[in-house]
């Protein structure tokens, strides 16, 4: 059971605006978006903002290894829940989101999932890459359901909370704002069928930045090649017929 901890106004006025300080550096969109609020949600969403930015930056800190940045997000997590029971904390951000939580009735499982959004790139079946970031795969809509519903859906269920609604089904719409909302730029869809394969594939644009680590068994090699290349491989070299079958009409090539 969690335990309420009196902090002295000052402190929580001191806590709050160090998050304000991390919301207005960080994030100046989210910041000038908050400023149309009255000040004790405003206050609340640099709270949860801050608190969220910690976990991105203990997740995407490129200088450790993987597991190390699991290890400091679960020790960090495990810090902030000894905070929920009622221990005594001088973290300005911890001050500040506890202090959110009891007021706004954010549940502690919603900020569980917040950090676990934050860390499902950490892990993966997929190998990882000499840099350490590893390839992630959702194969099933189930799959990048539940990624989405956790970068994004539960980020809704937070800020209603401090937004306020009396209707139940506020939280249903969250949750479908928040996977619907996660831009998937559809590009096609194609069909296959032979003797031996049945495949219904559905092709997306995504944008990355990083290396891309195959599963073993799933490429052999890939590269980047130009739309002149591209038609003159298709034209001369061996391709997997389904690949081939479902890829050439998205990019209007003639085989």
């Amino acid at each position: 059971m969690s335990t309420a901890v009196q902090h002295h106004p000052l402190q929580l006025a001191t806590a709050y605006g160090v998050c304000r300080h991390i919301t207005r550096s960080a994030a100046k969109n989210f910041y000038y978006g908050f400023l149309a609020l009255p000040r004790r949600k405003r206050n609340a969403l640099s709270a949860v903002y801050a608190f969220m930015r910690h976990a991105d930056d203990l997740s995407d800190d490129p200088t450790l290894p993987i597991p190390v940045r699991r290890q400091k997000l679960s020790d960090w997590l495990d810090a902030y829940h000894r905070v929920v029971d009622g221990e005594s904390t001088d973290d300005p951000v911890f001050m500040a989101l506890r202090h959110t939580q009891e007021k706004f009735n954010i549940p502690t499982e919603l900020l569980d999932k917040l950090v676990r959004g934050t860390a499902m790139d950490l892990f993966s079946n997929a190998p990882e890459a000499a840099e350490g970031s590893p390839y992630i795969a959702y194969r099933t809509f189930d799959e990048l359901y539940d990624y989405c519903y956790h970068v994004a859906s539960v980020v809704g269920l937070v800020c209603i909370r401090i937004f306020g609604y009396r209707e139940p089904f506020a939280e249903q719409l969250a949750e479908e704002v928040g996977v619907e909302a996660v831009a998937l730029d559809h590009l096609s869809s194609g069909h296959y069928e032979d003797d031996d394969v049945r495949a219904i594939v559905h092709t997306y644009c995504v944008v990355w930045d990083g290396p891309v680590v195959f599963n073993d068994g799933e490429v052999v090699e890939a590269c980047w090649v130009g739309m002149a290349e591209l038609r003159r491989r298709v034209a001369t070299d061996r391709f997997v017929p389904d690949s081939l079958a479902i890829a050439t009409p998205l990019l209007h090539l003639d085989v």
